[in-house]
């Protein structure tokens, strides 16, 4: 997987370095998984409305009803 450069800044900085040192690399495994987690699900974004991203996401997939389209 390729990360954009600002956030596997943000991924070293708050998992790598923060919270080792690691005993293996199942246990930083783990922590990965943990930090993309909240990253995707739990992090408020100011830029989409204080929303999670997967959360403003899954509101950009939700059909328009007839009123919210415009349509009468």
């Amino acid at each position: 997987m390729l990360w954009p450069s600002p956030c596997y800044g943000w991924y070293t900085a708050e998992v790598v370095y923060r919270r080792g040192p690691w005993r293996g690399r199942e246990d930083l495994g783990f922590a990965t998984l943990e930090w993309v987690d909240w990253f995707t699900h739990r992090r408020l974004l100011g830029a989409i409305g204080s929303l999670p991203p997967a959360e403003y996401e899954a509101r950009g997939y939700t059909p328009l009803t007839p009123a919210a389209a415009g349509t009468p």
